[in-house]
């Protein structure tokens, strides 16, 4: 069973990841020619450091338009002000957008700050994650791995649909992780009110989230217009763990250094996902190492499962209902789910 089966309990996947750590450093990765995207229009979350700091750059140096999306503006503008530094017109094509994914009402005004500029959106980018975090939650209640990693970008995503369709050929690119293997699905009890929590549990579980909402959005909305993807980026050395503590993150660092991939290596494979020609034919797949394709999992590959984890997650959050609207003029809700989205905008308002 525990060889068979995919879960916190799992050998396989302990394996599989161990195997994965062992030889993050060792794969050659492919080169990754730089694309001309002629003021093409990217948001990226998560991007005033490691991996989405480093596709930010991917995308600047390939001529397109930058949405720094951060919950931290003060280090977005840093970050901008490191990409102009060799070249002030860049100025113009770089926006910081402040984006709170704990939030929803940051992440209803970011959107209705990106609605301002009034530009098409080619690629949304959802990279923005924590790791380790003790039990918390988000400002809406809902425990912090799966309300950041997943709820706030389903929500963010969305919102952004119309202008994802609007736009030929977008792309949305989802940085998953291949921890999704010890992830599970215990959305009875997503707080962790009834069973012992473990940190790096629930961010696998999240990461599970992140594969569930590609499927059935893939699902739900099929068009030769825009593709949805999810890529691991490999194991990479970054701040996400810092969380952890003092001491254990002090000891992670010096053992990172020397056998994980740098955010810039990890970069490559996100960018890849999102420009890649051959890639880009693609949806709904899993990807690494910049262009191999994955298999999924049984437990990322359940119909049931990903159907559960959509209707819970609209049931978390209270959309306007314009927005419920929008989502139904897109047939992307069924019947009842509108129904449902509607009667939360009626309790809210109440």
């Amino acid at each position: 069973m525990l060889w068979d089966s995919y879960g916190w309990y799992s050998l396989r996947a302990w394996l599989w990841l161990l195997f994965d750590v062992i030889t993050s450093r060792l794969i050659q990765l492919k080169p990754v020619e730089q694309r001309i995207l002629n003021d093409a229009v990217v948001v990226i979350t998560g991007a005033n450091s490691g991996i989405g700091k480093e596709t930010a750059r991917l995308f600047v140096k390939s001529g397109a338009k930058v949405i720094l999306a951060c919950r931290n503006s003060t280090l977005g503008y840093q970050v901008k002000e490191e990409f102009c530094a060799k070249n002030k017109a860049l100025e113009a094509k770089i926006w910081v957008l402040p984006l709170d994914l704990q939030s929803t009402a940051s992440i209803r005004a970011f959107v209705e700050q990106w609605k301002s500029l009034q530009l098409p959106l080619d690629y949304l980018i959802l990279n923005a994650g924590v790791l380790g975090v003790p039990l918390s939650y988000t400002e809406d209640h809902v425990e912090m791995h799966f309300g950041v990693n997943h709820l706030g970008h389903f929500m963010l995503t969305l919102l952004l649909m119309e202008n994802l369709i609007q736009t030929k050929h977008s792309r949305v690119v989802i940085v998953s992780s291949l921890t999704y293997l010890l992830g599970s699905l215990r959305l009875d009890d997503i707080n962790y009110k009834n069973r012992r929590y473990r940190s790096f549990e629930a961010y696998a579980s999240s990461k599970l989230c992140n594969l569930l909402f590609m499927r059935e959005l893939c699902k739900r909305y099929k068009s030769d217009h825009l593709s949805i993807v999810a890529v691991h980026p490999g194991d990479v050395h970054t701040q996400v763990a810092r969380h952890f503590g003092k001491w254990i993150y002090y000891l992670y660092d010096k053992v990172a250094s020397v056998f994980l991939r740098s955010p810039e290596q990890g970069a490559l494979s996100v960018y890849a996902a999102a420009v890649d020609p051959y890639l880009s034919s693609f949806s709904g797949i899993f990807t690494m190492n910049v262009d191999q394709l994955v298999p999924l999992a049984a437990n990322a590959t359940h119909d049931a499962s990903s159907k559960y984890l959509w209707k819970k997650s609209l049931s978390l959050i209270s959309f306007h209902p314009n927005e419920v609207e929008m989502l139904r003029s897109l047939r992307i809700l069924d019947e009842d789910e509108y129904l449902q989205c509607l009667a939360n905008c009626s309790r809210e308002e109440s």
